[in-house]
């Protein structure tokens, strides 16, 4: 199976026994500024216009967020919990779209609180 880089460098770091903290300050990088969201589909690559609807996603957040990062881990949480409720009732790439929209409807705090899944 195709390993994504962020999956790659998740298994490196959990192999080493590093939290996400701990590998921030091996790389001099601010671990507020680390964040990894896990949810999503490997099929939200396969739609045209999945990127233009994430940078509306973060547009959208960035207009009630002032904390840019805050702002941006939320849009992608709410991309990947809508990807993963996609994904369940989809079987292809065709469907996967249409239940993606109708996922991003059925959003709310509730379900996003439930859903989510983060190391942030």
């Amino acid at each position: 199976m195709k390993q994504y880089f962020g999956e790659y460098i998740r298994n490196l770091r959990t192999e080493k026994g590093f939290t996400l903290t701990q590998l921030g300050a091996k790389l001099d990088l601010d671990s507020a500024n680390l964040s990894k969201i896990e949810n999503g589909s490997p099929l939200m690559a396969k739609i045209t216009g999945m990127a233009c609807t994430a940078t509306a996603m973060v547009g959208a957040c960035l207009g009630v967020e002032e904390n840019t990062h805050v702002a941006a881990v939320t849009a992608m949480a709410i991309m990947g919990v809508a990807g993963d409720m996609a994904n369940d009732k989809s079987a292809g790439p065709g469907s996967f779209q249409m239940n993606f929209y109708d996922s991003l409807y059925e959003l709310s705090p509730e379900v996003l609180a439930v859903k989510v899944k983060t190391n942030a």
